[in-house]
C-alpha cells in the first residue's frame, strides 16, 4: 500500500446495488413486507411501528476537517485485497440508506484508474475490529464512471434495502482493491492526508488476503495514519417520546411564555 496526496474536487455519482439475505429480525420483517422499511426499523428498535426518523449521517472521522486528500492503493502482490473502514453509530440505532466513498483517477495520480470494476461489501458488527469471515449483508460489483478531467470522484452506493445498525454496533464498508500489474493500473481510494483529526486504531483495516478468512491488520500497523473518506446517509431511529424531543417541546413552551411576557410589557 502506498499513500500520496492529491487535491480535493468532489463530483457525486450514484450507483445501485443488491442486498444479500440476512437472518435478523429487521431483515425478516422487510422480507415479509418490503414496502414497510421504516415501520420495520421502528418495530425492531422501539417495539412500536411508529417512531421518529431523523435524517443524519455517520462517518469514520470528521471529513469536513480534511484540508488535503491522499490516496491508498494496493501493492504489486495485493490484487483483490480489501480495504475496510468502520462507521460507529453510537447510542442510537441508524437506518443506513447509502454509502459514499471516493476514487482517484489518472487526472489525480498516474496509474490510478477510477473505472476499474470492484466489489463493494457492507456488513454490521458489534466489535471494533472486523471479523475474519464477515457476514456480508450487502454486496455489489461497482462499475464506476469518472467525470472527465476529475482527479477525484466521490460516489454514492444505494443500499437496497436499507441496513439497520443498532445501538453500539458499527457499519463496516469493504472496498476490493484491484491491480493490473501489466498495464499498470489500480484502484485508488481517497483518504484524508491532512486535517483536524487524531490518528486512532479501529478505524481502517487491510485484509492481507483476496479471500476469506481475512487476516486483517489495522492500517496504523503499516504506518498509514490517514483515514479513508467514507460516510453513510440515513436516519437515526428514535422512540416518539424521546427525551430530546420533549426537551425541545419544553424549550418551545418557555419561548412562548417569554413572548407573552414581551407582549404584556409592550401593552404597558
Amino acid at each position: 500500500m502506498t499513500r500520496l496526496a492529491s487535491l480535493c474536487v468532489l463530483f457525486p455519482l450514484v450507483a445501485p446495488g443488491v442486498a444479500l439475505a440476512d437472518d435478523d429480525s429487521f431483515a425478516e420483517c422487510i422480507d415479509d413486507d418490503p414496502d414497510e422499511v421504516e415501520e420495520c426499523a421502528c418495530e425492531v428498535v422501539t417495539d412500536d411501528d411508529d417512531c421518529l426518523l431523523v435524517d443524519t449521517e455517520i462517518e469514520n472521522f470528521d471529513r469536513r476537517s480534511c484540508t488535503l486528500l491522499g490516496v491508498v492503493f494496493p501493492g504489486s502482490l495485493e490484487n483483490s485485497h480489501v480495504y475496510a473502514t468502520r462507521l460507529p453509530v453510537g447510542d442510537e440505532a441508524f437506518l443506513a440508506n447509502g454509502v459514499h466513498y471516493g476514487l482517484v483517477d489518472t487526472a489525480g495520480i498516474q496509474f490510478c484508474d477510477g473505472t476499474i470494476p470492484h466489489r463493494f461489501d457492507v456488513w454490521v458488527q458489534d466489535d471494533a475490529f472486523p471479523d475474519a469471515e464477515p457476514e456480508v449483508i450487502f454486496s455489489s460489483i461497482e462499475f464506476p464512471e469518472v467525470v472527465d478531467g476529475a482527479p477525484n470522484t466521490f460516489r454514492r452506493v444505494e443500499l437496497i434495502p436499507p441496513i439497520l445498525v443498532e445501538e453500539g454496533q458499527s457499519l463496516y464498508v469493504g472496498i476490493e482493491m484491484m491491480r493490473d500489474n501489466a498495464t499498470p493500473a489500480f484502484t485508488c481510494v481517497n483518504t484524508c492526508f491532512t486535517g483536524d483529526f487524531t490518528p486512532t486504531r479501529d478505524v481502517s483495516f487491510w485484509s492481507n488476503s483476496a479471500t476469506t478468512p481475512y487476516a486483517w491488520s489495522d492500517m496504523l500497523d503499516f504506518g498509514i495514519t490517514q483515514p479513508p473518506i467514507v460516510w453513510a446517509d440515513g436516519q437515526v431511529v428514535l422512540p416518539e417520546d424521546d427525551d430530546s424531543s420533549s426537551e425541545d417541546d419544553d424549550s418551545s413552551s418557555e419561548d412562548d411564555s417569554s413572548s407573552e411576557d414581551d407582549d404584556s410589557s409592550s401593552d404597558d
